[in-house]
């Protein structure tokens, strides 16, 4: 994997999406992941996770660490450490953490368990909201190249028919004389 430090808390990522990186798919690492880019998918890290100023995340993200948030996520958030939303930051989901840290200018818009006894009984039904979300995911990729599939198949069809009623106009018949 590509290591890369990041300065302000030391921290080896063994993930990074560059900012001019567009990535669809999920991410599990073991390690520190660090997004710049734009993510279509989730990510399930047991390290930190960092979302860059000029990043956009479509999908849950799970962390056994501290996740910070300075870009654009659309998604639930399951962090075990800290949740900090710089004054960059946007986020659009559920959230279930232990600790919610929003600095001024951030943005926060959905509902926020804070991981007591009660909240813990919830991360059963966030996990499997988790699941259910990548399920979707893959369900939508599907129906899309289902679709994809089936247009092409009507668009040889229709270019069959076309090709066999132009040979049938083209044919030439005879005529015969009448004396």
């Amino acid at each position: 994997m590509f290591s890369k430090v990041n300065n302000r808390t030391n921290s080896i990522y063994e993930v990074v999406i560059g900012e001019h990186t567009d990535f669809q798919g999920n991410i599990h690492a073991e390690g520190n992941v660090k997004i710049d880019g734009k993510l279509n998918g989730n990510i399930k890290s047991n390290g930190e996770v960092y979302i860059g100023e000029n990043s956009v995340i479509i999908g849950n993200i799970t962390s056994n660490s501290t996740l910070t948030i300075s870009g654009k996520v659309t998604g639930s958030i399951k962090a075990n450490g800290d949740l900090r939303i710089t004054e960059t930051g946007n986020l659009e989901g559920d959230i279930l953490v232990s600790s919610f840290i929003i600095n001024k200018g951030g943005t926060f818009k959905g509902n926020c368990s804070i991981n007591t006894e009660e909240a813990n009984n919830d991360l059963e039904t966030l996990s499997s909201e988790f699941e259910k979300s990548e399920n979707a995911i893959e369900k939508e990729k599907k129906i899309k190249n289902d679709a994809k599939e089936k247009e092409e198949k009507e668009k040889e069809k229709k270019e069959e028919k076309n090709k066999n009623k132009n040979n049938n106009n083209n044919k030439k018949v005879p005529y015969g004389h009448l004396d």
